[in-house]
This record gives structure tokens, sequence and C-alpha cells, in this order.
């Protein structure tokens, strides 16, 4: 095993990925992100309640569905299957879907007691619909995005409508967990499996991988989780820890070998798998950003006269003393 290839690939990678979250961050991202209503995590913008049921309900069957399948692999296979990236991606996936169940609850519990949708004051309301700005600075390219839904209305504000419902550290997680798995499975999918690797052995080879890919492209689709071109940084950043832990087991302990022939370390054909890997990744997640805001905008299209300018307004929103909220009529 050559220590030169090893030492310098692990130094020029790390050295890379210590200045990635900082140029993230000094970009502004963390506080775009920071803008993205928490609501988000579990209500469709302008959804019937029936609508979150179903996001609800798709979230605990998936989890529960990716928790027995995990659980009997390591029961046949054992837990070297942790050396692989395809299980290291399940198992943030079936976390992610458990979070996200448990926001659906939180969200579907807390305005259980009302008719109307969750509250939706004026800086949310601003923030979904007037977000050109974050919009761009997130990726989401979702400036037309409309207002209201018909079925909503617009009337006087409650006293304590003011301030937006604040992001938590749970909403934040759920948001880049979920863009983690969403690029991750579909770099897994279509770049390795099907350009470097087309003939995969075994039926968990398509199984799992099949259901990383489309539990994610699902998820996406049918609810308001942020999208953006910058979390692409998240996803580096997890493929860089698995790449060190697997590092460490193999070139440190000698626990097993490297599982993907791109890993190895003991040639310099390193300098260039691992770089590529990196650019494909970011590839991938560039890719699928725009195709999935296509997709929800097909899948959800907006109907005709939902406007708010089209919507009644209460007096006192019309004379200028209160701001108008956006609620389920």
């Amino acid at each position: 095993m050559g220590s030169g290839p090893l030492a310098v690939t692990c130094s020029l990678i790390t050295v890379v990925f210590i200045l990635l979250p900082i140029a993230w961050y000094r970009r502004g991202c963390l506080k775009a992100l920071m803008e993205v209503p928490a609501s988000s995590t579990w209500w469709l913008t302008g959804a019937s309640r029936r609508r979150m049921w179903g996001i609800l309900v798709f979230r605990g069957a998936t989890f529960i569905m990716m928790l027995v399948i995990q659980i009997v692999q390591f029961a046949y296979r054992g837990v070297g299957v942790l050396r692989f990236l395809t299980v290291w991606t399940y198992i943030l996936m079936t976390v992610t879907f458990a979070l996200g169940f448990g926001l659906s609850l939180e969200g579907w519990f807390l305005h259980s007691s009302s008719e109307q949708l969750p509250p939706m004051n004026p800086k949310e309301s601003e923030t979904l619909a007037n977000s050109s700005r974050m919009d761009f600075k997130l990726g989401t390219f979702n400036r037309k995005t409309p207002n209201v839904s018909p079925k909503q209305r617009v009337v006087q504000p409650l006293d304590d409508a003011a301030e937006p419902t604040p992001v938590h550290a749970r909403h934040l997680v759920y948001i880049v967990m979920s863009q983690m798995g969403l690029s991750m499975a579909l770099f897994i999918d279509v770049v390795y499996w099907g350009l470097l690797r087309p003939h995969p052995q075994g039926h968990s080879t398509w199984f799992q991988h099949a259901i990383n890919g489309l539990s994610m492209i699902i998820e996406f689709t049918i609810n308001d989780v942020p999208l953006s071109y910058s979390s692409a940084a998240f996803s580096l950043m997890y493929l860089y820890l698995y790449s060190v832990f697997t590092w460490i087991m193999v070139d440190g302990f000698g626990a097993y070998s490297y599982p993907y022939f791109l890993m190895e370390t003991d040639t310099w054909a390193a300098l260039l798998w691992y770089p590529m890997c990196l650019v494909l990744l970011t590839l991938t997640h560039f890719g699928i950003v725009p195709v999935m805001l296509y997709t929800r905008r097909k899948c959800r299209p907006e109907p005709e006269g939902a406007q708010a300018d089209d919507m009644p307004v209460s007096a006192s929103a019309r004379a200028g003393t209160a701001p108008p909220v956006v609620t389920a009529a």
C-alpha cells in the first residue's frame, strides 16, 4: 500500500473541506436558510388538511418500511455492511423520514383543534410569495410562486400574528438531511451503478438503491421542503466524512478492504478518482434541483384565480391599519 498517494490525497481533500463550510457561510447561505419558514417542513402551501394527512402517512409508512429493511439487512449480513456508502445513505434517509414524520405529527396536532390550516402570518406569506432574493440564494428559482390558493382569504390579523413561526434546530436538521439524502441517493444510483458499475450484483443492489432514490423524489415532489444549490456543500461534507471513516478503518485499523475501487489509495490514480467523484456529486445535486422544482410545478399546478389581489380584504386591511394574514377559508 503506497503511503504517498494516501497522504497526498487525504491532505488535499481535507484542505478543500476545511475551506468549503467557510465559503458556504461567507456567501450568506446560513442566513438564507434561517429565513425559511418552519412550516415548510410539514406543510404544503395552500394545501388542504387531506394533503397534510397524505404527507404524514407517506413519511410514516416510508420510515417503517426502511427501518424494517435495515433491521433485516443487519440480521442477515451483520454490521459489516456499514462499510458501504449505500447503507450510510439508507440509514441517513431512515432517520430523515423519522424526523419528517415527527414534524408532520407536530404540525398536524398543533392545528388539529382548528379548522384553519397552519397560521401563515404576513412575514411568512411574504417569505414564501415574494422571496426572489432568498430564492436566488437558495437556488429555488421559484419567483412566480402564487401568494395563496383560491381556498384561502385575507382577514384581519390576530394580535399575536406579527411574528413568523421561528425555525428551530429540528427544522433545519430535517431540511439539511433531506437535501443530502436526495443528492446522495441519486449520486449512488445514477453515477456509480449507472455509469461506473453498470452490472451490479445481488437483489439488494437493485431494491435498496431503488428505495433510496424513489422515496426522496416522492418526498420532494409532494411537499414544500426547500431545495437549494448551496446545499450541495452538505452532500460533499457527508461524502468527506464517509471517506475519512473508511480511511481510518482500512488504512488505520486494517478492518477491511476498500468497498469501492474508486476509494483505493495505493496508487496515484486516487488523485483522479476522488476529485472526479466530488465533481460528479456536485453536478448531480445541481442537476436534480431544477428538475425537482419543475416536477413540483407540474404536479401541483396552481388553480386559476389564486392571486392575492383577487381575494376579499377586510376593511381594516384596505385602510392600511393592519397587514393582511392568509388563513384558510
